[in-house]
């Protein structure tokens, strides 16, 4: 009955199947969302036809409006040098509006060295042929 007529938004989007995570943790994991601190997109010197010529990004930088596909929580730390202290997860979607987005995820590391978890630090999502997806995944990372 909550499935094919739901009263609330939780019950519309209630597993009919086994779950994988218990529904209160996942309720508890929405509940420290927030929105991003920042919405923009990042641009770099070179071009992604520029890649069979140089493999050079050159300087990449964020510039922040409002409908851009980059959401950032947290800018860049270089205070404090750590390798490896970012990492960065891609899934490739599709290129039509009705297809899948790809999307790209910072992870900010650095909270694990104090026993915490790891903290989002960035998102791309939109929808881009995939050697264009390749390249904002490589100006991404760099930034």
């Amino acid at each position: 009955m909550q499935s094919e007529f739901p009263s609330v938004p939780q019950e519309a989007f209630q597993s009919t199947g086994r779950r994988v995570f218990p529904p209160l943790y996942v309720q508890n994991a929405r509940s420290r969302c927030c929105p991003p601190a920042y919405r923009g997109d990042i641009f770099c010197d070179a071009a992604p036809d520029d890649m069979k010529r140089s493999r050079r990004i050159g300087t990449v930088r964020f510039e922040e409006y409002a409908g851009g596909n980059l959401c950032v929580w947290a800018l860049p730390d270089t205070s404090v040098k750590i390798k490896g202290r970012y990492a960065a997860f891609a899934d490739i979607g599709g290129t039509s509006a009705q297809a899948d987005y790809s999307v790209i995820r910072i992870i900010d590391r650095y909270p694990l060295l104090h026993g915490g978890a790891p903290e989002m630090a960035a998102t791309w999502r939109g929808h881009l042929l995939p050697k264009y997806f390749a390249w904002v995944c490589a100006e991404l990372a760099e930034f």
